[in-house]
Order: C-alpha cells, then sequence, then structure tokens
C-alpha cells in the first residue's frame, strides 16, 4: 500500500530491488552495527532482514 500523498519514483517492471536512504539514530545504527557483527552479516543484510519480517507481522494484523 501507498502513500497518495508521497510522490512516488518510477519504478520498472524489472527492478528486482530499490535503493532508499534513511536517517537513524546513533543509537538505533550501533545496535544494527552489533547485530550485524554477532551474526557475522553486512549491516544492510540485518535492515533488509527487520525490514522483511516487520512487513509480514504488519500482513497478518490485517489479516486477522
Amino acid at each position: 500500500m501507498h502513500n497518495m500523498n508521497m510522490p512516488q519514483r518510477p519504478i520498472s517492471d524489472s527492478e528486482q530491488t530499490v535503493r532508499i536512504s534513511i536517517s537513524i539514530s546513533k543509537d538505533a545504527y550501533l545496535e544494527l552495527e552489533n547485530i550485524s557483527y554477532e551474526k557475522k552479516v553486512s549491516l544492510a543484510w540485518v535492515v533488509r532482514e527487520s525490514i522483511e519480517k516487520y512487513l509480514k507481522e504488519k500482513q497478518n494484523e490485517q489479516k486477522q
């Protein structure tokens, strides 16, 4: 679901991923960095995994 008030960048059907830029608190960044170190994965992987889990939870809430 898109927020209709926000301008959207056109996304072609052939694109599999979209690059985004976000700002987060220093504390959140450090926590994510620690998680990535512990799991031996990139910080980007941790963020993508977190987003996927959040979206699945939202989807499950909407089904109930």
